[in-house]
């Protein structure tokens, strides 16, 4: 007996690498679906992609010490980093066509692209820059967007990290409709995303490394210090000062720099020697002593971790892509995007040391500590000027506050040769990038100077002496100078 059976008309096959090109292009291509990126407890896309080993962390959240502000440097933005070689050696593209870039060097701000419209990201891992020209040496990141999307997508999402901070969340919209003979498509997408910062001071294993004995955390010391490459004090007046420690004479040469302890006293930060103040501190900044921990080489180190070790952000984004089948092989589309991304970047503390040093103070009866004016008396020109090494942390670390907006409105058509297995593709683009940088906490060096050298200020008669340690004689007692407009207390003097 035959079983009549129904006819069957089409049988699909479902699976998760068939339709991907990784088994199929010529040259080795990564996919990375939407998947992965839901899946993802991060914000940032960049970070999604940072785990495949192809990828090098480049521009990250992770990356917070950037301040410097150019034509070829952005703080804050996210780039992808392919085998290493750079962010500008390797192309990022949306759906093939090439991006809106975030400065001069042509890198692309990952952060810029609409992440709930992304369907997969497909990465040509070897070099590609015969078809794609040098900023592919090291490969290609394709960012495909959802195609023929239809209905409403909306997702919200927020966590923190196991520590309680760090908090990030986003939410997006997506919305999408077929006109009635499914020949045009429409889509529109929002999306809204802000991350807090984490500090290195909330990390143990920041700050345990200032109570380990084995770990060197280098660093330039803040308090003040004493340097002369020319005019130097005496051999034998330098044995004297460090004679009180049962340091042997000629121990400590000539050419150190000689830092300030609180109590005026001089030590040699790269022995060790002499120095009384504390150690691994790390509850006060402004004094020069925050973060100061015994290296293993019995040397000083300083690192006050007072800055961030993942950056926070905030981001705001629109996208808009319409679709139209002119014929069954010629299709015309247009397309726009804008985003606003906000940064801030934690630096160091103003420096002022080296070609940032106070040169030229005079000696003129100012108030001097002991130590040093035994240094200086005992010089070939007793009378000539010194000079002062110091980090104003007083002024609290450098920061920058980065905006970075950018929008691309593009517009073309693309279709197949019905006779060839051919596709071609025109279309035009325009866009632009602003930046906006806001640096703090930068110090004037001019105006540093103009307090340090200020003749006849030893003069005045300073109140409470006790706290005004050796490293702040040349700071505090000082008014009207600019310097001072946003430093509090005010400096005390009558």
């Amino acid at each position: 007996m035959v079983v009549a059976q129904d006819e069957v008309d089409e049988i699909t096959v479902t699976g998760s690498r068939i339709v991907r090109r990784d088994l199929t292009a010529a040259s080795p291509i990564v996919t990375i679906d939407s998947t992965q990126l839901e899946n993802s407890s991060s914000i940032g896309v960049e970070s999604v992609l940072n785990r495949q080993p192809q990828f090098v962390p480049a521009d990250t959240q992770f990356d917070t010490a950037g301040t410097e502000v150019s034509a070829f440097s952005t703080p804050g933005i996210a780039t992808v980093n392919l085998r290493g070689l750079g962010p500008n050696r390797n192309l990022v593209l949306i759906d093939g066509r090439r991006a809106q870039p975030a400065n001069a060097t042509l890198v692309v701000d990952i952060n810029t692209i609409p992440s709930a419209a992304i369907a997969r990201i497909e990465t040509i891992t070897g070099g590609a820059s015969a078809v794609y020209g040098p900023d592919a040496l090291a490969g290609v990141v394709n960012f495909q967007l959802k195609d023929d999307f239809e209905g409403a997508e909306m997702d919200l999402q927020t966590g923190m990290t196991a520590e309680g901070d760090g908090e990030e969340s986003r939410f997006s919209s997506l919305i999408g409709m077929n006109n009635g003979d499914g020949t045009g498509n429409i889509m529109l997408g929002v999306e809204w995303s802000r991350r807090e910062p984490v500090r290195a001071l909330d990390r143990d294993f920041y700050t345990a490394q200032m109570y380990d004995p084995h770990t060197r955390i280098g660093g330039t010391i803040q308090n003040g210090g004493y340097a002369a490459t020319s005019n130097q004090p005496s051999q034998a007046a330098i044995d004297q000062v460090f004679a009180k420690y049962g340091v042997a004479p000629g121990t400590i040469a000539r050419s150190r720099e000689f830092n300030f302890n609180p109590d005026g006293t001089i030590y040699d930060f790269q022995t060790g020697v002499g120095y009384n103040g504390p150690i691994a501190r790390m509850d006060v900044v402004g004094d020069g002593f925050t973060g100061i921990k015994i290296e293993p080489n019995g040397a000083l180190g300083q690192d006050p971790l007072s800055g961030n070790i993942s950056s926070p952000m905030e981001r705001r984004s629109l996208f808009g892509r319409a679709i139209y089948d002119i014929t069954d092989n010629l299709t015309s589309f247009v397309q726009a995007n804008f985003s606003s991304v906000e940064v801030d970047q934690v630096a160091g503390f103003v420096p002022a040391t080296s070609n940032w040093a106070a040169d030229g103070i005079p000696v003129d009866g100012r108030y001097i500590p002991a130590d040093l004016a035994t240094l200086l008396a005992s010089r070939a020109q007793p009378n000539a000027t010194w000079v002062m090494n110091r980090g104003l942390d007083f002024l609290g670390n450098e920061r920058t506050h980065n905006q970075t907006d950018a929008y691309q409105v593009m517009a073309g058509l693309e279709g197949t040769l019905p006779a060839m297995d051919w596709t071609w593709e025109g279309y035009v683009a325009t866009g632009e990038t602003t930046n906006l940088a806001l640096g703090q906490g930068f110090g004037s060096l001019q105006r540093y100077r103009a307090l340090v050298r200020a003749p006849n200020w030893g003069q005045a008669t300073v109140t409470n002496i006790t706290p005004l340690t050796s490293n702040r004689f040349a700071l505090r007692c000082s008014t009207g100078l600019p310097i001072f407009q946003s430093f509090t207390p005010a400096p005390e003097c009558i």
